[in-house]
């Protein structure tokens, strides 16, 4: 069984921007540290508090994009709770496990919950 591939993304409230996996850390302390950002190194000693992380589902769309927690698709909205990534609707009716939808080849990713919030209502 191969394991599923562990990363993060994070979206930084202050910029209003998310940063790929490969460009934070989080050191032991819970601050958000960007290794690299235009090609210019630099430390953010901001609090964890003041991003969100979003973890990568080990799923691909239909056009081969990561989908991570947070993610969407106009109606369907990806989250994390109890170990298991799940589906809610925009009403936040949990619609199930992410993994059990039938079509997650058609599951087409164009957005997610922070940078699309007026999409979402």
């Amino acid at each position: 069984m191969k394991s599923r591939e562990i990363k993060f993304r994070a979206w930084l409230n202050h910029k209003q921007q998310i940063l790929p996996d490969r460009l934070f850390d989080i050191d032991t302390y819970q601050n958000v540290i960007i290794l690299k950002e235009n090609d210019a190194s630099y430390s953010y000693s901001g609090c964890y508090k003041s991003c969100e992380l979003m973890q990568f589902t080990g799923l691909k769309d239909k056009n081969v994009k990561d989908i991570y927690e947070g993610d969407h698709n106009g109606k369907l909205i990806v989250f994390f709770e109890n170990g298991c990534f799940k589906l809610k609707n925009k009403n936040n009716n949990v619609l199930g496990l992410l993994s059990n939808y039938t079509s997650i080849e058609e599951f087409e990713i164009i957005g997610n919950i922070f940078e699309d919030i007026g999409l979402l209502k």
